[in-house]
């Protein structure tokens, strides 16, 4: 009997291998891609419900959704009542052929009257719409503003002490928006981020730029410094 029960499990054993190979494996390999995405849903979402909630979405509460999740805003556009964003997430390796593909979702803002919160759906894009290449005259024309932006930054440290309230106006405009604001002591530190859309809504170009005001007693100093990415918010 022992022996039989025995010969019985080790064929169970037996088969099973197979069954795990064909049915397991596929899933441990693919959940990586799963955490990743779910991750990229989970926190864009949140940073467009905190954005609506705020007073509204636009293309700079959308690329600060995109950087919140480590993705790259693509395109961004709105029509009445309805926003859409679409984000990139690019691929990378991981140790036992467990990597991510790079994948686009797409996040619909339904802002009608009626609809308090907005919703917020999201879908997944079998294909990833790759933005323009980024345009000189787009990356020309941000510069050019936040060389301005920096100017009038230096002129109102002059007059005074920066405040938040204060200088939102001065950084936020049609390409430009403010992105943080942070006082040091006698230093102020003030990142803003510009976005460049082309009519299809397609991002074009997008930069941050940090603005480092000293307020000593005897000199005014504005500085900036062009970011290689948009700090996490």
């Amino acid at each position: 009997m022992l022996a039989r029960l025995g010969c019985f499990l080790g064929l169970v054993a037996v088969a099973g291998v197979p069954f795990l190979l064909w049915f397991g494996l596929p899933w441990w390999l693919d959940e990586p891609q799963r955490d990743a995405e779910g991750r990229v849903k989970d926190q864009v979402t949140t940073a467009l419900a905190a954005a609506a909630r705020r007073g509204g979405i636009d293309q700079h509460a959308a690329l600060h959704a995109a950087t919140a999740s480590h993705s790259q805003l693509v395109r961004f556009t709105t029509t009445g009542t309805r926003d859409e964003i679409v984000v990139l997430q690019i691929g990378y390796g991981g140790m036992f052929g467990k990597g991510v593909d790079d994948f686009c979702y797409r996040f619909t803002v339904d802002r009608a009257p009626t609809r308090r919160p907005p919703r917020i759906e999201t879908s997944r894009l079998d294909r990833c719409p790759r933005p323009p290449s980024t345009r000189p005259r787009a990356i020309e024309q941000i510069r050019e503003t936040a060389e301005a932006t920096r100017a009038e930054l230096h002129t109102a440290a002059a007059a005074g002490h920066l405040t938040e309230p204060q200088v939102r106006p001065m950084v936020s405009g049609d390409l430009s928006s403010l992105w943080s604001f942070k006082r040091n002591g006698t230093e102020t530190i003030i990142v803003a981020d510009y976005i460049s859309l082309t009519p299809a809504g397609e991002v074009e170009a997008a930069e941050c730029a940090q603005f480092n005001i000293v307020q000593g007693q005897r000199t005014r100093t504005a500085t900036m410094y062009r970011l290689p990415q948009c700090p996490s918010p």
